[in-house]
């Protein structure tokens, strides 16, 4: 694999990965709020509590070292990314006015080791495959950088999930849906992805293992950017 093109997906990319575990998971907001609240995230379910949130330095350091998690209502949501505009851009990727309700964890301890994860519900499961496949479909991406790639179905949860290391960075990609529900869950690291197996087993999902890419990965996928 190119050093050049890891770089790009480690700089650039929605870095995703899950854990590596089975059995009966559950994917809705409800579900991973819970998870959160219990890895010792800063909850937050209404709207004056996160916008108080933004002015209160003690509060901010004490995200930074558990992360936080937002429930809300879409429209709720929208609204407070309008307010707050580039203060909110972390949420803006994954926002959707097709949603219904939505929970996000964001938990940040380094530059260097980021992970978000995304849950939400859809009254028109039509609008949930649609923001499935928009997701899945960045697998084959690292299909062709040489991840791992898991894919299919356990307990009723369609998933699609891809994991790498290379050279001491850590990355990844996993979605899911039931139909009307979508979660996303991503990590780029330079410490492992312990966090997100973690988050697995918690949430009884599957996983693909993370492989170990090397320098013999060069010559098949090597990208010239200078062109």
């Amino acid at each position: 694999m190119s050093k050049k093109v890891l770089s790009a997906v480690l700089c650039g990319a929605l870095m995703l990965s899950i854990a590596g575990c089975s059995g009966k998971g559950s994917i809705t907001p409800d579900a991973l709020y819970s998870y959160a609240k219990s890895d010792g995230a800063v909850a937050f379910d209404s709207i004056d509590d996160i916008e108080d949130a933004f002015e209160d330095d003690d509060i901010e350091e004490e995200t930074e070292d558990n992360g936080l998690v937002m429930k809300l209502n879409v429209d709720d949501l929208m609204d407070l990314i309008d307010e707050k505009g580039g203060d909110m851009s972390a949420f803006n990727e994954f926002a959707n006015d097709d949603m219904d309700e939505i929970t996000l964890y964001l938990k940040r301890p380094s530059s260097n080791n980021q992970i978000t994860a995304v849950a939400a519900s859809f009254e028109n499961e039509d609008d949930a495959e649609d923001y499935y496949d928009k997701y899945a479909s960045q697998i084959s991406m690292y299909s062709s950088f040489g991840a791992e790639i898991d894919e299919g179905e356990d307990g009723g949860i369609e998933y699609s999930t891809a994991a790498a290391s290379y050279n001491g960075e850590h990355i990844g990609m996993a979605v899911y849906t039931d139909g009307s529900n979508v979660l996303i869950i991503a990590q780029m690291s330079n410490k492992g992805l312990d966090e997100i197996y973690d988050m697995c087993d918690g949430l009884g999902l599957p996983m693909a293992e993370s492989r170990e890419l090397n320098d013999d990965d060069d010559d098949d996928y090597d990208i010239d950017f200078d062109d």
